[in-house]
């Protein structure tokens, strides 16, 4: 019996640690490798493409960036393979993105408890789990494995400027930032929380190597009952998958509770129209590409993503609390 290459490509910050913790420990899945969620391997190239047959098994790389690098796709086997990508609501998934950047930047004791909701990011032996710097130095070592080469002296500059910036901005003062970066230099700065905050762009990607049947687009409310968790693993990964009484997916990485300095706007303020406005564009654009590709909805929950994106203050009180 041949096996089968899982990726769970993106997108940051909409449950893909909770999920990939999920395939392993249900035993659906095992770590391409081991131990390492998000190897980032395809990212810089550390791999011998298979071209050919995977070996029994389901192996699993939850590298989130690689839907937004098109150079990582290219690597990627492109048989016997299915990619999850994972949605969110824009605004929760942006904030959710912003507290935990913050929380990481910051170095404080809320960085250490953060690591301890996050399994398998990457492996640094000799560090104590408890180091509030453990996490910002796993995450500058994926900023380096996505740079171009220059000495880790000017790369380590800039990510401690980025990661003072994000310590000390309030969440609209982030956003005002990063647009403003965006505009002028055409790409996002380092502790973005808009970067990966946009469905359209990595479909399209991932669109470009493989057909729409070996795409899985997910909400993880879609897998609340036992009923839908075992249609979702027959689906992706065969009728003969073990999906009986499956358990919930765990929350993990779970920056709502780590308390951040600042509470969750009113997204349905006026004051995040503009946003709204570009929330609201990429959405049509990413249901308009999956219905001419044929890529399944079946497990998106449309609810959740249209959260928000009625004009501001137009949505009557009862329907404007935070879940």
């Amino acid at each position: 019996m041949f096996g089968l290459n899982l990726f769970i490509a993106g997108i940051e910050k909409c449950g893909t640690t909770s999920l990939a913790d999920w395939f392993v420990s249900n035993r659906l899945a095992q770590y391409r490798v081991p131990g390492i969620k998000e190897p980032y391997s395809y990212a810089v190239g550390d791999v011998s493409v298979n071209h050919g047959l995977a070996p029994p098994g389901v192996l699993l790389d939850a590298s989130v960036g690689y839907s937004f690098n098109p150079r990582a796709i290219a690597r990627m086997p492109e048989h016997n393979t299915k990619v999850i990508l994972c949605l969110r609501n824009h605004f929760e998934r942006c904030f959710s993105a912003y507290s935990f950047y913050r929380t990481i930047a910051r170095r404080d004791k809320a960085s250490a408890t953060l690591l301890g909701t996050t399994p398998a990011i990457a492996e640094f032996s000799g560090r104590d789990e408890d180091d509030p710097e453990l996490l910002f130095e796993i995450l500058f070592h994926i900023f380096k494995l996505h740079s171009p080469a220059k000495s880790e002296g000017v790369l380590r500059g800039y990510f401690l400027e980025q990661a003072d910036n994000i310590s000390r901005q309030s969440f609209r003062e982030r956003i005002d930032y990063e647009t403003g970066f965006f505009l002028s230099r055409r790409s996002f700065p380092f502790f973005s929380i808009l970067g990966s905050g946009f469905f359209t762009y990595p479909l399209r990607n991932l669109l470009t190597r493989y057909k729409a049947s070996d795409i899985c687009l997910l909400t993880l409310d879609r897998l609340d009952t036992e009923e839908a968790r075992s249609e979702f693993v027959r689906d992706l990964l065969g009728p003969g998958a073990p999906g009986d009484k499956l358990p919930p997916v765990p929350s993990l990485n779970a920056t709502g509770e780590i308390a951040n300095g600042e509470e969750r706007p009113d997204f349905h303020s006026r004051e995040w129209d503009f946003l709204r406005d570009y929330f609201r564009r990429d959405l049509a654009d990413f249901r308009a590409i999956a219905g001419s590709a044929g890529v399944s909805l079946k497990y998106v929950n449309p609810d959740k993503l249209d959260k928000y994106l009625a004009d501001g203050n137009s949505q009557p009180n009862s329907q404007r609390q935070n879940p």
